[in-house]
């Protein structure tokens, strides 16, 4: 198996609502090094959408026609930080490793608001997936697994996946600011 593209990540999110194992289902066919592509390739996706986005993306934004919130690019990548910071701590906490504070630029970046075009890409160059999967063990931990509520039984190995599969869902919502 190798990396799995943002693009089928995408259609996965979209799968998601009828099956909720997906995540499980999938993460656990991916290697270590398969989950660690997998999560570097969506982040750089992530960088990617930031650099082609139209400038008023980083403005904040009207609601759209239905009535419902539309963030902007640094609301994305801010909640893609807070969330890559939670996931991340569960995954961790599942086999067993203390990675201390998350990297002090990743924190700070974390938590939706407006940002610039240099400021989300910063935020968004805050996390580096090579760094984060070092702290990660290639052994049987990463198949230590407990229950969430609307997934069901989620592995370390799936949880990581899924960090990739939620970036992609936000990769896909900043391309349609443009």
């Amino acid at each position: 198996m190798a990396a799995v593209s943002v693009e089928e990540l995408y259609a996965q999110v979209n799968r998601v609502r009828e099956n909720p194992n997906l995540p499980q289902q999938k993460g656990n066919e991916l290697s270590h090094d398969d989950l660690r592509q997998t999560v570097k390739g969506a982040r750089s996706a992530l960088i990617s959408a930031i650099k082609k986005a139209p400038d008023g993306a980083f403005a904040p934004q009207p609601d759209n026609d239905e009535g419902e919130e539309v963030w902007s690019i640094g609301e994305i990548v801010g909640h893609c930080n807070e969330a890559l910071i939670s996931i991340g701590s569960g995954a961790q906490e599942l086999i067993g490793v203390d990675a201390g504070d998350p990297p002090a630029g990743l924190r700070s970046t974390s938590g939706p608001r407006t940002m610039s075009r240099e400021e989300a890409l910063q935020a968004a160059n805050a996390f580096d997936a090579d760094e984060y999967f070092e702290m990660i063990p290639d052994d049987e931990r990463l198949d230590n697994a407990s229950e969430h509520d609307f997934f069901g039984t989620m592995s370390a190995r799936a949880w990581l996946y899924f960090i990739a599969m939620h970036e992609s869902d936000h990769i896909y919502q900043i391309r349609s600011l443009g």
